[in-house]
């Protein structure tokens, strides 16, 4: 699509409107996109390529479509970097302000108006649906052996590195276990007026699930760990380079040794994907934390609303302090699924 003009973002809801408008309502295209203040090639773009009017088709596109720029630009920044003669890449560090200058240069280029200013957001963003990501991640970039991590702090957008071993994908989605493997967990201990003010957020399903000792309950019933004790430390732990929504300690049976460990917990809510990217920063935040020092492991863990009271709970291999600031890949440990009876407002 040419020349496109976003003269203000566009959210699931308005897109989810534009396609019942034109597309269920039948309204004209001229009409609709003056009151939306968009050009008249976005809203047919819209209009054709938006399936239904549901807000989860609509994100989908919206994910997707603004990807699909957003692969440009990194595209054009890999290739600046890239000395064709060695077959190697300069500098695999993309900043800020980096990012700023591939926006401003794709504006030039294409006559389009998307937000430089929105930079710290701009691969953050990208990942955020991993199904758009890989769909929208430069081919040619993939085809030179490289695919993109995420950072954060000290001015810092992502890097490119090499695709890991085996991995088929440039970024790896955690799959859903199905549906006939649900664990049931009981949720009558979850005091009725926390739940009447439970909230579709991850703030709300990180509170539930060290209520209910969700993370105790599946290293006990599902991981092919040995623990022997999981205490749950603090919430929403604000630290420089990332946010761990949850901390424990455990003790575990290696062997004939016990070992303490810290267990770092990300929440995600139905529309966001688990990144390893994520977790690993968690890890290698909370290795610089004064009062962890002792500890030389870290083990990643992610909870993700998949369905009306449904979770996924999933434990990764355990990162060692020594690795923890090099490390680019994370190894899946278990994965399960677990149903919440009776059901719990704001999960879902």
């Amino acid at each position: 699509m040419a020349k496109q003009q976003w003269n203000q973002r566009l959210s699931a809801e308005e897109v989810a409107d534009i396609v019942g408008r034109l597309r269920g309502q039948g309204e004209d295209l001229n009409v609709v996109a003056g009151y939306y203040d968009i050009s008249v090639d976005v809203a047919q773009h819209i209009r054709d390529s938006v399936t239904d009017s549901t807000t989860e088709a609509a994100e989908q596109f919206l994910a997707s479509f603004a990807g699909s720029y957003k692969g440009q630009v990194i595209e054009a920044i890999f290739n600046e970097r890239w000395d064709a003669a060695a077959a190697t890449l300069m500098n695999p560090l993309v900043k800020l302000d980096d990012v700023a200058a591939g926006l401003t240069a794709f504006n030039a280029r294409n006559h389009t108006e998307w937000n430089v200013g929105n930079r710290a957001n701009f691969f953050k963003d990208f990942v955020r649906n991993l199904d758009a990501a890989n769909t929208n991640w430069p081919m040619s970039v993939w085809n030179r052996g490289y695919t993109g991590w995420q950072l954060t702090g000290k001015s810092r957008s992502f890097e490119f590195v090499p695709i890991p071993q085996g991995q088929a994908t440039p970024f790896l989605k955690i799959e859903v276990p199905p549906a006939e493997t649900a664990h049931p967990v009981g949720t009558l201990g979850l005091p009725l007026e926390s739940q009447r003010l439970g909230r579709e957020d991850e703030s709300w399903l990180m509170q539930a699930a060290v209520k209910l000792s969700l993370i105790e309950t599946h290293f006990a019933v599902r991981s092919k760990r040995q623990m022997l004790e999981i205490v749950h430390l603090q919430m929403n732990i604000k630290q420089s380079g990332a946010e761990i929504d949850s901390m424990y300690r455990a003790l575990e049976t290696i062997g004939d040794d016990q070992r303490r460990a810290i267990l770092v917990c990300e929440a995600k809510g139905r529309k966001d994907d688990i990144l390893v990217s994520q977790l690993l920063a968690q890890a290698e935040t909370a290795f610089r934390m004064p009062t962890l020092q002792r500890y030389e492991e870290v083990t990643p863990v992610a909870i993700k609303v998949i369905g009306t009271s449904e979770v996924q709970i999933v434990d990764f291999a355990p990162v060692q302090k020594a690795q923890a600031t090099v490390l680019r890949h994370l190894t899946v440990s278990s994965n399960a699924r677990y149903r919440l009876l009776p059901p719990v407002q704001g999960i879902s």
